[in-house]
C-alpha cells in the first residue's frame, strides 16, 4: 500500500512540475506587443512638425487648416511593433514610418492640422 501512495505521489509531483516546463521559450510572433512600442491606433497632425497618438480619431470633424501633412496617419500592424512610444513625432520620422510602410494617411484624413 505504502508503495503504491509513493508511486502516485511521484506521479503527480512529475506532473505537476511538467506543467511549468512546457511553456515556448519565445513568445515573439504571438500577436503580442513588444514593449515600448505605440500602443494608439492613429498618428494626428499637430502642426510644426509635432504628431501625436490617438486611440481614435474623427477625421470628418476634426482636419481643418490646411497644412502640407495629412491630418490622420492610420499605424499598421508592423508599425505596433516598429514605431517606440513617444509623446510626440517629428516631420522626419512621419517620412521615415510612411517609407517603411509603419503608417498609412487614413481615407478620411486630408492635407490638415487635427484640431482636437
Amino acid at each position: 500500500m505504502k508503495r503504491i501512495m509513493l508511486s502516485l505521489l511521484v506521479a503527480a509531483t512529475a506532473a505537476g512540475v511538467s506543467a511549468f516546463t512546457n511553456a515556448p521559450a519565445n513568445t515573439a510572433g504571438y500577436g503580442q506587443l513588444k514593449s515600448g512600442m505605440i500602443s494608439g491606433n492613429f498618428l494626428v497632425n499637430k502642426g510644426t512638425s509635432n504628431f501625436q497618438q490617438r486611440a481614435s480619431v474623427d477625421p470628418l470633424a476634426n482636419c481643418n487648416d490646411a497644412d502640407s501633412r495629412h491630418c490622420v496617419y492610420d499605424v499598421t500592424a508592423s508599425g505596433k511593433t516598429n514605431i517606440p512610444d513617444q509623446a510626440s513625432y517629428s516631420d522626419s520620422e512621419i517620412t521615415t514610418y510612411l517609407s517603411n510602410g509603419w503608417i498609412a494617411a487614413d481615407a478620411d484624413s486630408q492635407p490638415a492640422l487635427y484640431d482636437n
